[in-house]
């Protein structure tokens, strides 16, 4: 704890000293978009994107540089200028914070806007490197900070944007909020339903498909029981069943095809590490019938209207999943045995606000085998 607490310590005075020598903030460079959070996020932000151009002024994305690819495919015709930032080494190497820094400090913007509720202390320095006279951000939870982080963070910022909600809400009702209390524009929520001008055919199209990645180990489910749900996958739809994901999903997906029973594993395809985003937005579209664990894939899933079961863990209840029926009716989300699923909407919420320590591993397959049936027979 003591070496911990003396990294971050180490690290903000890092920023300060970077932040001490910038030049002086010119104005006059446009309106800058600071979301540094994951993929999945980005998805859900996206509908609402024209809302926060204005006419003639440059519109700059400042992003993290996993989700750079997906913004440019998806989103070029909005976005004037993009700022990747590696969030890996702005955080560790001290030469590439100082010159991401510069960088931001170059934009010249007027207005610097930072919507993400969950705020991390990196996007924050970047919120104040900009030197924008305008820098606005929600006061949303801080479970993505601690020791200094709280106490300084909202000092980056001269507007802070309070949410009226006292508990949490779905990610696209707070963008439509976001635009309601700083813009004051109604907007109807919404999902990314343009995604299939962006796909591209694939080998495997018109497959059932389980998605195999995800951001963290206790997320997954565990080879053999991934197995098992893809034999029945395979016995229920009496089609090749297609194992998809990331790069990071290559080794699963080997332990998959290892235990997987000799009839079936000459019926599968293993598509990990191998599409295109294009190529994963056709084969999402596409399917019949999905699983997958809490991914980008699962919220493509959703925008596209695919049948998908999700396997999540529960973290940040009613933020991300479930989605509301309105906009995704066609997907269901089931949690380990020990969530207490019985309990209020608002109570889930508050209790599962961030990590839940509970375990996707734990969830039996008997369970995700009939929520399948179901999903297959609707």
């Amino acid at each position: 704890m003591l070496q911990q607490t003396y990294a971050r310590c180490s690290r903000l005075f890092v920023y300060v000293r970077q932040l001490m020598a910038l030049p002086k903030a010119l104005p006059g460079g446009g309106i800058g978009l600071l979301r540094l959070d994951a993929l999945g996020d980005y998805l859900l932000f996206r509908p609402y994107i024209p809302y926060f151009r204005r006419k003639n002024i440059p519109f700059i994305f400042i992003c993290n540089a996993k989700v750079l690819p997906l913004a440019q495919l998806l989103d070029s015709g909005h976005i004037d200028c993009f700022l990747p930032i590696d969030l890996d080494l702005f955080k560790t190497s001290p030469g590439y914070s100082q010159e991401i820094l510069r960088r931001l400090r170059g934009l010249n913007l007027d207005i610097l806007l930072n919507p993400v509720w969950s705020r991390t202390f990196s996007s924050d320095i970047a919120a104040l490197a900009t030197g924008a006279p305008l820098r606005a951000a929600w006061r949303g939870n801080y479970v993505n900070q601690s020791f200094f982080g709280p106490l300084l963070s909202n000092r980056c910022y001269n507007k802070i944007v309070i949410s009226p909600n006292k508990t949490e809400i779905f990610e696209s009702s707070r963008h439509c909020l976001w635009l309601k209390l700083t813009e004051d524009e109604t907007v109807t929520e919404r999902l990314s339903e343009d995604l299939n001008q962006y796909a591209q055919s694939g080998p495997y199209d018109r497959t059932p498909v389980f998605f195999l990645g995800a951001s963290a180990s206790w997320r997954r489910l565990p080879a053999l029981k991934i197995a098992k749900v893809v034999e029945h996958m395979a016995k229920l739809t009496a089609k090749p069943v297609t194992l998809a994901g990331g790069d990071d999903a290559r080794d699963l997906a080997g332990q998959v095809l290892q235990v997987l029973s000799p009839a079936v594993k000459t019926k599968v395809n293993n598509f990990a590490g191998q599409s295109s985003l294009p190529q994963l937005i056709s084969l999402v579209a596409s399917t019949p019938l999905m699983v997958s664990h809490d991914s980008l894939a699962a919220h493509i899933a959703a925008a596209c209207n695919t049948s998908c079961l999700v396997l999540a863990d529960g973290s940040r209840y009613g933020r991300f999943w479930p989605y509301p029926q309105r906009l995704a009716p066609r997907t269901q989300v089931i949690y380990p045995p020990a969530f207490p699923s019985s309990w209020p909407p608002e109570r889930l919420a508050q209790r599962f606000s961030s990590e839940s320590g509970l375990r996707v591993a734990d969830i039996p397959v008997e369970q995700i085998w009939a929520v399948l049936n179901n999903l297959l027979k609707n």
